[in-house]
């Protein structure tokens, strides 16, 4: 995904794109390295994992280091520290939910 800046705050349709406040984005490759040809602002945005499963901070407490850097990994984070690190450094990425 590609998001595409204009060096003017403008609403509205442009290149085949809808722009909110200067920002559109978009899949299409070939349009964005046009667009950036043409010195239009281009940032290639990377693509966050979300895992498939979230599971409540309860549940990752009872598991082991081992358990815990393997999830963290599924859910994009670099596991390192304490359980209590990894845990919170999952957390922040999305893979926890709250006890409701």
């Amino acid at each position: 995904m590609y998001k595409i800046t204009l060096p003017i705050n403008m609403d509205g349709s442009r290149y085949g794109l809808n722009f909110i406040k200067g920002i559109a984005t978009t899949e299409n490759e070939v349009l964005a390295k046009r667009l950036k040809e043409r010195g239009v602002l281009v940032e290639q945005l990377e693509y966050v994992k979300i895992p498939q499963k979230v599971l409540s901070a309860e549940t990752l407490q009872s598991w082991t280091k081992d358990q815990l850097i393997k999830y963290a990994k599924e859910c994009g984070v670099n596991p390192r520290g304490t359980k209590s690190d990894i845990i919170k450094a999952i957390a922040i990425h999305g893979g926890i939910i709250e006890k409701e």
